[in-house]
């Protein structure tokens, strides 16, 4: 009994196991094609014709789209055909009627509305007759052509094919994917905007040079595109004036970055005040282009009405920092001039050439720039630019890129209660308020940026030293993992006190900067130094460096003054260095 038991149930894993395999195999099991009405694909079929008692519409597909090709040649609605289309593919059959005659009584002659399709010109065409709604409700008679049966379908399927021919156009006045616009014209009375897509970006071309920003460009798109006809008042408009459409309020075109081509719609004078308890009024509007005249409408025709500042980015850099390669700053500090020198290196070029610290300047410049933010732009007009003080800015900021561009910003003033500065750009008409004081970077000195590293090397690339002492020079030569005196008498052994001082030359950094700008080197025991050290050192195969550090007097703290490789500037080092320089190389180094 156990055994029969076991054997039953193995059968039956067995059988639900094959069910398993042939399903992922085979996929879940087809519709029944007996209750299917029509054997076909959407997205196979080219053309249709839709009879409406004496209204015939006929639709081709064109692209991605539809085209109305009777009785009017327009764009067709294409979302309500592809529904239309899905409907028709999944169409099932509720009942067959052999014993129904497709007469009057049923609606079937002449139908309420019939729909031909076919795949594509020469070939075959089908189509479905659609009667009188049956008497239990959710049915309505239907025949498929060519064909004698008598079938009842979902009434649901009906309402598509009797909507009427506004319902089947297409309501759309822009059709051209977003993503493709190269160019935006608002063409005004008084006016004309145009913003243009450059490289990567978006720019104001008119009235002005400009920047825009990629989101504000996009909130404009969208703003037009949702601009959709209402109704359609005539396709064959002569007289263009009575809809205030012979010189429009507006005139929005848009260009096809693919073949160049222009499209967009003019709008009119006011079709309909709002009614009560209505929200939009009715504007008259046209295909540019076009003889057909509709309605649209529109909660706020203000919102139509663009200026360049709702174009324009709320980011004063024109571009991103990473594209920037020099910044010049002109203001109460001097000015300062720095270029890149890697992604996240610069060097100076004024007040005096040396090596910034890579972190303060992304601090102190890199930062503040990359988050200047426009709070409020207005049209730079000469008499608000002097009333804020630009006929004696404050300062500028250059901006240069490695392409040979460059973005000229000019700081009029600063208001002192609300720390908001007023800047303009060059080659934008357009005056901007920042929300943060810029005061800091045009109060920037060279000495708050200069890299406090001097000499950055390996140990091992340090293979000579030269002293020139009170007591006379000293030579020193690595030789193996040691060093030994070359001169004035070849001398070997342990040097600790001169292995202590290549190990601070390798790593030696400046406590501060003092001076700049060919100092009086005799104020600071430079003119001589007390002790000179000429530094080789050698990297690889790379041809031999030679660096000179000169060490002057104390300051009243003990600190070192110092010089290096000949530079226009004095640093402040730490005594230790001074001490290792005097020492008995032999002897044990000092603390």
């Amino acid at each position: 009994m156990r055994f029969r038991t076991s054997l039953g149930l193995l059968a039956a894993v067995l059988a639900f196991g094959g069910y398993a395999w042939l399903f992922e195999l085979r996929g879940p099991p087809a519709p029944d094609d007996d209750r299917r009405a029509f054997a076909l694909r959407a997205d196979e079929l080219q053309h249709l014709t839709l009879q409406q008692g004496k209204l015939r519409m006929g639709f081709e597909r064109e692209g991605k789209g539809w085209r109305m090709t009777e009785p009017l040649q327009v764009r067709a609605n294409a979302v309500l055909l592809s529904d239309l289309l899905g409907d028709l593919e999944r169409l099932e059959i509720s009942d067959r009627l052999p014993e129904v005659q497709p007469g009057p009584s049923v609606g079937l002659a002449p139908p309420v509305v019939s729909l031909t399709f076919s795949k594509g010109r020469g070939t075959e065409s089908e189509g479905i007759l659609l009667g009188a709604e049956s008497a239990d409700g959710r049915t309505a008679y239907a025949q498929r052509s060519g064909r004698h049966e008598v079938l009842l379908i979902p009434k649901a399927f009906g309402a598509r094919l009797r909507k009427g021919l506004n319902d089947y156009r297409d309501h759309a006045l822009l059709t051209l994917p977003k993503d493709r616009v190269l160019k935006l014209s608002l063409t005004y009375p008084d006016r004309r905007i145009s913003v243009a897509r450059k490289d990567s970006g978006w720019r104001v071309e008119e009235p002005l040079e400009a920047l825009a920003g990629g989101d504000e460009t996009d909130r404009a798109l969208d703003t037009f595109y949702a601009v959709v006809a209402d109704t359609f008042v005539s396709d064959e408009v002569k007289d263009l004036a009575p809809y205030g459409l012979d010189r429009p309020r507006l005139e929005v075109r848009v260009w096809d970055r693919v073949n160049g081509e222009p499209a967009g719609f003019a709008i009119g004078s006011k079709a309909q005040e709002k009614r009560p308890f209505e929200v939009q009024d009715l504007f008259y509007a046209r295909p540019l282009g076009s003889s057909s005249v509709m309605t649209v409408r529109l909660s706020r025709i203000d919102d139509l009405v663009k200026e360049v500042r709702h174009f324009r980015s709320y980011r004063v850099l024109d571009g991103p920092w990473e594209s920037i390669h020099g910044v010049e700053i002109e203001g109460h500090g001097g000015t300062l001039a720095a270029e890149r020198t890697q992604p996240e290196g610069w060097k100076a070029r004024a007040p005096h050439p040396g090596v910034l610290d890579a972190e303060r300047f992304n601090e102190l410049v890199a930062t503040p720039l990359k988050l200047l933010q426009i709070s409020a732009v207005e049209p730079a007009e000469e008499a608000r630019l002097k009333q804020l003080g630009f006929d004696h800015p404050l300062g500028h900021i250059t901006l240069s890129k490695a392409d040979g561009g460059k973005q000229v910003l000019t700081i009029g003033s600063v208001d002192e209660k609300t720390r908001e500065a007023f800047l303009t750009a060059s080659g934008e008409g357009l005056l901007f308020t920042v929300g943060c004081s810029i005061r800091e970077l045009l109060s920037l000195r060279y000495a708050s940026l200069r890299s406090l590293r001097v000499l950055s090397t390996s140990l091992s690339s340090i293979q000579g030293l030269e002293l020139q002492r009170p007591d006379g020079d000293l030579i020193f030569e690595t030789e193996g993992r040691g060093w030994v005196q070359a001169k004035p008498e070849r001398r070997e052994g342990p040097l600790p006190a001169l292995g202590a001082l290549a190990g601070a030359l390798a790593t030696l950094n400046a406590e501060q900067w003092t001076a700049f700008g060919k100092p009086p080197w005799k104020d600071y025991g430079l003119a001589p130094p007390q002790v000179r050290v000429r530094i080789t050192c050698v990297e690889g195969n790379q041809p031999p460096r030679i660096h000179v550090l000169e060490l002057g007097r104390k300051d009243p703290s003990g600190y070192v003054f110092a010089r290096f490789d000949q530079a226009d500037e004095v640093m402040l080092l730490a005594p230790r260095i001074l001490d290792l320089a005097l020492a008995d190389p032999a002897k044990a180094p000092p603390p």
